[in-house]
């Protein structure tokens, strides 16, 4: 009998969490309702967790709570204290009549209080799980095109600077362009025609030119390849994500040289393929 109850109150929670964060089929919720109808599990409280489970997530930033929605929280809080230092297990509500419910009313009957609180931390992990597993089937990681074009459309400091030839026969049919953006510390190098390397032999890599640097040694931008592999097959550029090894204060040029594979510490800048230079202030 108890394996049996046992069961069905795991089912119940699993129908509840998966109600909660994504819904119910009709089949499901006619199945929930028959489970619930001598359960002593409170329904409402998965919703309660869905909620703050839901807020956790939330990568935005949050509006402040109204003053009037505020203070009655916060008076249902001290009721709830209240009652629960003196052991009342109640469902309580506020002056102006919100619902306040008291811990010990998720499970109805004598469960002692620290079981209900594993059963509320199982819940909420329970729900968490639930919405990072569909985070991420729903959300898969963004090519370099698709982060490219966000950091254009959302960051507002962002800048945009076409290439340059700069003398290396490799960047001599290169166009494109290098996008950044110094609050979000991120940006993105575009190419068409850039002359294939080969990996074995020798690679390319983004020099990076700060005001408030010594022009000798301008940061590292990172290395990478070019060549089919790397070309997008709907725009038919190719885009590499900028990788600075220090952070970029005032980015004044973007330069991109040919190294030996793994890239150097300190450029001799021989073989200088493509520049990308910001105007002045005011130019």
């Amino acid at each position: 009998m108890s394996n049996q109850l046992d069961h069905k109150l795991q089912r119940i929670n699993e129908l509840l969490a998966e109600r909660a964060a994504f819904g119910l089929s009709d089949d499901d919720q006619r199945t929930l309702a028959g489970l619930l109808a001598d359960s002593p599990v409170d329904p409402e409280s998965f919703e309660r967790t869905a909620a703050l489970a839901a807020l956790a997530f939330h990568a935005g930033p949050l509006e402040a709570l109204p003053e009037r929605l505020r203070d009655r929280i916060a008076a249902g809080a001290r009721e709830e204290v209240g009652r629960r230092e003196s052991g009342v297990g109640s469902v309580g509500r506020t002056t102006d009549n919100v619902p306040v419910v008291e811990l010990s009313s998720v499970v109805r009957g004598g469960a002692r209080y620290r079981e209900i609180v594993a059963w509320v931390v199982a819940v909420a992990c329970l729900l968490l799980a639930m919405f990072v597993l569909r985070r991420e089937r729903a959300s898969p990681l963004l090519t370099p095109v698709e982060e490219r074009a966000l950091l254009l459309e959302r960051a507002p400091d962002v800048v945009k600077i076409p290439w340059a030839p700069a003398g290396d026969p490799a960047g001599k049919r290169a166009t494109g362009d290098v996008v950044w953006s110094t609050e979000n510390q991120a940006g993105y190098l575009r190419f068409k025609g850039l002359a294939e390397n080969d990996p074995k032999n020798n690679q390319y890599q983004l020099w990076i030119f700060d005001a408030t640097q010594d022009k000798r040694y301008p940061i590292d931008g990172g290395v990478f390849d070019f060549g089919p592999a790397s070309v997008n097959k709907v725009t038919g550029d190719t885009v590499v994500p900028i990788r600075a090894k220090l952070r970029v204060a005032s980015p004044q040029m973007f330069a991109v040289t040919v190294e030996k594979p793994g890239g150097v510490v300190v450029s001799s800048r021989n073989r200088l393929a493509l520049i990308a230079e910001r105007a002045a202030p005011g130019g």
